[in-house]
């Protein structure tokens, strides 16, 4: 087992690096894309869509709310228990261009949520929603190449989003 995560580890860190070669035209457009999964827009989404059908059918909010409910604390016991340490940590002399929210970096919550976000209004809205797909692989590009995340941060938080909408995608539908 170890030497599959040090081959995963040498792989993240190839990959990472190749991408902070691109760092100086990227920055600013990647900040703005990974301040949008900060969490305001999920709220709004889930208040705009509850206002607009008061009185009717609330089970896409009801759906955001439960993905919620179930991918937070998810995400906050992978993170506490694998203790992943961020690239400025483990790569010395490496800096971020941001400053992360915590110290670790294994899964990615931005990504995880943008993720499950986009899954569900996919699977609630159909091919409509797709755009937010898009938004939500640029969420994760960001956090790599801001310096916050390793790619298998963001690809296991891609995963942990995803499969959580689904899965309660199912079982309210």
């Amino acid at each position: 087992m170890a030497g599959i995560l040090d081959n995963i580890q040498a792989t993240d860190l190839r990959l990472f690096s190749r991408l902070q070669q691109y760092r100086g035209w990227l920055a600013r457009h990647c900040r703005g894309i990974s301040r949008t999964a900060d969490g305001l827009l999920y709220v709004l989404v889930a208040l705009g869509y509850y206002i607009a059908n008061a009185g009717g059918d609330q089970t896409f909010t009801s759906l955001l709310c439960l993905c919620f409910l179930i991918e937070r604390p998810v995400y906050y016991v992978l993170k506490l228990s694998c203790r992943r340490r961020r690239p400025p940590q483990a790569i010395p002399g490496f800096e971020s261009l941001i400053v992360a929210s915590d110290k670790f970096s294994f899964p990615s919550g931005h990504t995880s949520a943008a993720f499950m976000f986009a899954v569900a209004c996919v699977l609630w809205f159909g091919s409509f929603a797709s755009p937010l797909l898009v938004w939500a692989c640029s969420v994760g590009f960001s956090r790599i190449f801001l310096g916050v995340h390793f790619p298998s941060d963001v690809l296991i938080g891609a995963c942990l989003g995803s499969v959580i909408a689904i899965q309660i995608h199912g079982f309210l539908i």
